[in-house]
């Protein structure tokens, strides 16, 4: 009979283990303007690794970390590095974008969370975006609405996520106060077929009408970034600008250009 050794045991076992924080890591992604490519901000991403040294992405361990109450855990230490690295290393003026579950936009202290750590890192609310997918489940959009408006006061804006993947809700879009709307890639690689074109369009025009900025999410290819800001897309993000990297990796330039 075969044993597994017990490191391959602990890789297999990976993915139903949430990642401690000293098992995290901080990735980032440039968000840029369509106009002239200018990186305006980032878009922060964890990744998480096991006692082995797998490397995990979110889709391996948050689910699970949702369903154990550790997603406040990992998720307030993804804002707390994400604004320690935004004061230090994104540049003057840029943003940062952390994504958050609709249990940590639901906790009863969660602005206040958010403002300590703005203030722990020293960073202005206005740098600050609170990314919720569309796809979760408010359950009370009236509560929604209020942590909107006040993590608005402290400048935060919110931005709703993957728009297009399939969950559609115009009227989330529509009642809730955010100030971004992120079209999901899934809708941006099929720009070049009429349906889908039409529908960022709609989604665009929507925005527009509630002064919400719009992201174009996965752009890949020069025709990918031309489809997105014809249609009306003003910010892109995907590989044609930068993949994912370690938050650590990120060289900016300092403003003498030295």
């Amino acid at each position: 009979m075969n044993h597994a050794s017990p490191d391959r045991a602990r890789a297999d076992d990976a993915p139903a283990r949430v990642p401690t924080p000293e098992q995290l890591e901080l990735y980032v992604q440039p968000v840029v303007r369509l106009g002239d490519r200018r990186i305006v901000g980032w878009e922060a991403l964890v990744r998480g690794s096991n006692a082995v040294g797998v490397m995990r992405t979110p889709a391996d361990f948050i689910p699970r970390a949702e369903q154990s109450g550790e997603i406040h855990e990992i998720g307030q230490w993804v804002l707390q590095e994400s604004l320690g690295w935004l004061r230090g290393h994104a540049g003057p003026g840029r943003t940062v974008a952390v994504n958050v579950s609709a249990l940590q936009f639901e906790h009863p202290e969660f602005v206040e969370l958010v403002a300590q750590a703005l203030s722990d890192a020293d960073v202005a609310g206005e740098r600050l975006i609170l990314e919720l997918t569309e796809s979760v489940q408010l359950t009370d959009r009236a509560h929604a609405r209020a942590v909107v408006d006040a993590l608005r006061d402290i400048g935060v804006r919110v931005a709703i996520d993957d728009v297009g993947a399939g969950f559609a809700d115009a009227e989330l879009v529509r009642t809730l106060p955010a100030a971004v709307l992120k079209l999901d890639r899934s809708i941006v690689a099929r720009m070049s077929m009429t349906g889908a074109r039409a529908a960022v369009r709609r989604w665009v025009e929507l925005a527009n009408g509630c002064g919400m900025s719009v992201v174009a999410e996965g752009i890949q290819t020069a025709e990918d970034s031309a489809a997105a800001y014809e249609l009306g897309c003003r910010f892109g993000q995907g590989t044609l600008y930068g993949p994912p990297v370690p938050a650590w990796s990120v060289q900016i330039p300092s403003p003498c250009g030295c």
